[in-house]
């Protein structure tokens, strides 16, 4: 999960505590140096390699000798963590079975200039352009009702239209809540239950 580490803990005890399947949780730092707003992705001025980070560093930290398929592994995240799930769930098909999107969105923001205004390389960092490189794992679209941040409302709508549209098994869940951590751990119980019923195929 993309996102601050101690936010979500009891929630996910509590679901182990009942009888939940148990999952590992790696909740890596997108700070950036160079750049505040990082998308989640590689710099191209070479500088902040986010997507590098989570790709190459933390799934070998994670995992070690023990790797584990795509189809039982996740990518999650929070806001700008839920785009840069999907991102990186679109740009790398064989690391991840499931994309989990809370309050995130699927159309470009940089405003910090990760993607140096480059045609090419927006076009590929725009995951709602690409949804149709998920068919075959699955997708769980979260956002709460009364969500105002300016890149979010309306977008999780419209990517469970485009997912539908494109055939891709998803989960759309509109909770009451707004852009902020008490959404996101509203959302947690669904998001164990998506998790552990729901697999990609080998």
């Amino acid at each position: 999960m993309l996102g601050p580490s101690s936010l979500g803990r009891v929630v996910l005890d509590d679901w182990v505590a009942a009888g939940g399947a148990p999952f590992v949780v790696a909740v890596p730092d997108g700070n950036g140096d160079t750049h505040a707003d990082t998308e989640w992705a590689d710099a191209v001025d070479g500088t902040d390699q986010l997507e590098t980070f989570v790709t190459r560093t933390v799934l070998p930290a994670v995992e070690g000798d023990h790797r584990r398929p795509g189809r039982l592994r996740a990518i999650g995240g929070f806001s700008m963590g839920g785009y840069g799930a999907l991102n990186l769930g679109v740009r790398h098909p064989r690391l991840f079975g499931s994309v989990v999107s809370i309050a995130g969105y699927g159309d470009l923001d940089d405003p910090d200039g990760v993607f140096d205004a480059r045609p090419a390389v927006e076009r590929a960092n725009t995951p709602e352009l690409h949804l149709a490189g998920l068919r075959g794992r699955t997708v769980y679209l979260g956002v709460g009702r009364d969500d105002d941040e300016p890149v979010v409302p309306g977008q999780p709508v419209s990517l469970s239209a485009a997912l539908a549209a494109d055939r891709v098994q998803h989960t759309l869940n509109i909770t009451p809540g707004q852009h902020d951590w008490a959404t996101v751990v509203t959302q947690w119980p669904a998001v164990c239950r998506f998790l552990t019923s729901t697999r990609a195929p080998d």
